[in-house]
């Protein structure tokens, strides 16, 4: 096997046991298995089914309908790392009325980055302190979801800080703020206009960098940049030398990530549909 397909294989186990660790319940499939959080039931990403051993489309789909109809879920999402399996799976799904997208993994092994002329201040950060942003993303990305479920997208953070032995979560502060994020007068510091979640996990050797955002009224002033080369120079002080994230095969940051030098070694296919 080639360096890099043994690289994949150790991401995909990686993803599985991240998916595992964040869950209140795991279901065992031929297959794959599922994920279960009623706690935060308005996450697909945390009621989901994960495959990529040998399934028939028709099995597939019913253990779709049967675990997470079955647990009272509306949506129906199924993560299929296997790229084989992921076209195999494909036209079924999408007659079955699912939408179909392709996530790419992309790597990076470089050296640490220079440090820029103007540095941007990054600092890691809780849940706590990312809520304000997130739920403000949310209600913009889902105007007709109720409060509780934006609650409950805000909140699954939470269980992210189980996802892998070492989680760091990084954030850009208005940077009216100052560098502490806090105003003169001593009051609340400033809201955070960027971020970017990092997964450690020093026994494979890898990092995993993974929502990386910026507000809309802030972006092209660096700070996805900053946050990516912070999370690589916490990753290399870790151990990790090997950092990946996942990019939608049909957007335009992976085309950003490629120029800072992350290569596709290989894709994940995403099945969903709505309720």
């Amino acid at each position: 096997m080639s360096d890099d397909g043994m690289t994949l294989d150790l991401v995909r186990d990686f993803l599985r046991d991240v998916e595992r660790r964040q869950a209140e319940r795991v279901v065992d499939l031929p297959g794959g298995f599922a994920v279960l959080s009623p706690r935060y039931a308005a996450s697909h990403d945390h009621n989901k089914l994960c495959l990529r051993g040998e399934v028939a489309a028709p099995d597939a789909l019913r253990l779709a309908d049967d675990v997470l109809g079955g647990a009272g879920l509306g949506h129906r999402l199924v993560v299929v790392d296997d790229d084989d399996l992921g076209a195999a799976l494909a036209g079924p799904f999408e007659q079955a009325g699912y939408t179909h997208d392709v996530e790419l993994v992309m790597v990076e092994r470089g050296a640490l980055p220079a440090a820029p002329r103007r540095p941007v201040v990054v600092e890691p950060v809780t849940a706590d302190d990312l809520a304000d942003m997130e739920r403000r993303d949310w209600r913009g990305a889902l105007p007709d979801a109720s409060p509780e479920a934006v609650e409950q997208l805000v909140g699954r953070r939470r269980a992210r800080t189980l996802g892998a032995d070492g989680v760091v979560f990084l954030a850009v502060r208005d940077p009216e703020a100052g560098t502490a994020g806090v105003v003169a007068n001593g009051a609340a510091p400033r809201g955070i206009v960027a971020r970017a979640d990092l997964y450690l996990d020093p026994a494979r050797g890898l990092a995993q960098i993974e929502d990386v955002l910026t507000d809309a009224a802030h972006r092209n002033r660096g700070y996805a940049q900053a946050l990516l080369d912070d999370a690589t120079r916490r990753a290399q002080e870790a151990g990790c030398g090997t950092r990946f994230l996942l990019a939608a095969a049909d957007d335009w940051p992976q085309v950003l990530y490629g120029r800072l030098g992350y290569r596709v070694i290989g894709s994940r296919h995403l099945f969903a549909r709505t309720a």
